[in-house]
């Protein structure tokens, strides 16, 4: 309806009950997350047009088949939203080092 309507909206990404989300970071070994209680339903397009930086980063690293990912901690949340995006079309997952 709303839509039809001409109202403004965002595309979010439904995060699946119970989902839980794990990595082997290369520098912090295994690395588990309860996602709806960590991000929970996320934006993917804001209501602008434009997609929110998790969601190009995931997108741009698989078509450019980045094999590993190196950043910092304050980036680890972030990797929730990369992998279930990266999940959800079907890429392979690079590896991932949070320092």
């Amino acid at each position: 309806r709303r839509l039809d309507a001409g109202e403004p909206y965002t595309v979010r990404f439904r995060v699946p009950d119970g989902k839980v989300v794990g990595i082997e970071d290369a520098v912090r070994g295994r690395v588990e997350w309860d996602v709806q209680a960590t991000v929970g339903d996320f934006i993917l397009l804001r209501s602008g047009g434009m997609p929110v930086y998790n969601f190009c980063v995931a997108v741009d690293d698989a078509d450019m088949k980045v094999s590993t990912v190196i950043r910092a901690e304050e980036h680890l949340t972030n990797t929730v939203r990369q992998v279930l995006i990266l999940e959800a079309l079907g890429f392979p997952l690079p590896r991932f080092a949070h320092l």
